[in-house]
């Protein structure tokens, strides 16, 4: 019986060891893999602001009576941005006239955003005879209308990929706790 007595007095100070796996996917595992999704949504979203469905914006410096890159090629919705880099005043203007700068002094910027496809040859006013001289290719996007008319509006624009990501990370987190709650009731 002193035995008996002496096991009994041992297991209470060792609690019993269980062999019992754990299930699969615990309650932590649960709360992981929502850190996780919730964590990759996240980083979407930051990625969709930080690079987003922004148009490219090309850069053309004139100076020392050239244009810099002489051609540059974008794609129908880009713009290009023209800096006076010279000593000189210069122009930026576009041999059909779809498009003229006025005179740049020095340091001075002039923009444009490009909506139909085509090549556009342009010069500076001052300096033309020199060879200041450039070549703009606009290329059509894919599935786009080869007729340069532009696309319906839809009301969609560079600031509406943000607001698709948040609506979408709400869901994902509203569908989350609708989960973690019915879990929560079939366990109680």
């Amino acid at each position: 019986m002193a035995g008996n007595q002496r096991h009994r007095e041992n297991s209470r100070l060792t609690p019993p060891v269980h062999t019992m796996t754990p299930p699969i996917l615990g309650e932590r595992g649960k709360v992981l893999k929502l850190r996780s999704a919730i964590s990759i949504l996240s980083a979407a979203f930051v990625l969709s602001i930080a690079m987003g469905g922004q148009a490219f914006a090309a850069s053309v410096s004139a100076k020392d009576f050239v244009f810099v890159p002489q051609t540059v090629t974008i794609n129908v919705g880009d713009s290009i941005t023209w800096t006076n880099n010279g000593p000189s005043s210069h122009t930026a203007t576009a041999d059909d006239s779809s498009f003229d700068s006025g005179t740049m002094n020095v340091g001075n910027t002039f923009s444009v955003t490009f909506n139909t496809p085509g090549t556009i040859p342009y010069h500076c006013n001052f300096h033309q005879a020199q060879g200041m001289v450039g070549t703009i290719v606009v290329n059509a996007l894919p599935g786009g209308t080869s007729s340069g008319e532009p696309l319906p509006n839809t009301g969609a624009n560079s600031s509406t990929g943000p607001f698709i990501w948040l609506g979408l990370s709400l869901l994902v987190a509203g569908g989350g706790i609708l989960l973690a709650l019915r879990l929560r009731r079939l366990r109680a």
